[in-house]
């Protein structure tokens, strides 16, 4: 896990390509049948990712999908441009590990728009997921005191929390 991380913090023009790679790569050591029993453990991608392995292997799995849908929904978008030339907030609920974040980000280096996030607020229940949305959503803000975390389900999400 050290090894991810530390790739993740060196990446100086961070993709979501790039992640997704880079949690590929962590997995290459695995066998065939334990990459299958990974796959079987998140359950289509809702059950509670508790590892480092599970992370991975969610993120190259479903990673692609995210991005689609994502991207779908931000090119409906008309005038994007003047859509997010203010200060904004993102709230990521159920944020996984901060993928459509990190989709989002990659929305506005795509289309030249500045990345003018004041504030990321990431909610999820699982610790280890939590942990790794900070980290791939600070390699695109540089400034983990944008980043507010909620580590609770999403229906004990009280208003006071945001």
């Amino acid at each position: 896990m050290d090894n991810y991380n530390n790739e993740i913090q060196t990446l100086q023009n961070p993709t979501f390509q790039q992640i997704r790679k880079i949690a590929e790569n962590s997995l290459s050591h695995l066998s065939r049948n334990e990459r299958d029993e990974l796959q079987t453990q998140l359950n289509r991608g809702v059950n509670l990712l508790t590892s480092h392995e599970l992370l991975c292997q969610y993120t190259f799995a479903y990673g692609n999908m995210h991005e689609a849908k994502i991207n779908k929904a931000l090119s409906s978008i008309q005038n994007p441009k003047e859509v997010f030339n203010n200060n904004l907030a993102i709230i990521d609920w159920g944020c996984g590990q901060g993928l459509a974040t990190v989709c989002f980000f990659d929305f506005f280096k795509k289309l030249n728009i500045p990345n003018n996030i004041q504030k990321v607020i990431l909610i999820e229940p699982s610790e280890q997921a939590l942990e790794r949305a900070i980290l791939h959503t600070n390699i695109y803000l540089k400034d983990e005191s944008k980043i507010k975390t909620i580590c609770k389900y999403i229906d004990d999400v009280q208003k006071s929390d945001i």
